[in-house]
């Protein structure tokens, strides 16, 4: 694998692991909250920067896992690519 491709890989999955942190930071803040003391639409307030984080983290899990594919994809059709060439050539042989 290339280099380069190393590095992307790398760096989608620590975008990714940045995202389940912060979205693990956000329910603690919304744990934290004292609830009792709001009212209906503070109540909704909070659920709605809940779900809203929660769509975010599964938005960039998806992100992740595409990026994630298609850099693994290209590895191998330029590995395959690679190999065809050298048995082509007789250097494999």
């Amino acid at each position: 694998m290339k280099k380069q491709d190393e590095d992307a890989l790398e760096a989608v999955c620590k975008l990714d692991q940045d995202v389940n942190m912060m979205l693990e930071e956000i329910r603690r803040f919304v744990a934290a909250v004292p609830i009792k003391n709001m009212n209906k639409q503070q109540k909704k307030v909070i659920r709605g920067l809940m779900d809203y984080a929660i769509r975010l983290e599964a938005a960039g899990d998806v992100i992740s896992k595409e990026l994630s594919r298609r850099i693994l994809q290209k590895h191998q059709k330029n590995r395959a690519v690679f190999q065809g060439r050298l048995e082509g050539t007789g250097a494999n042989a």
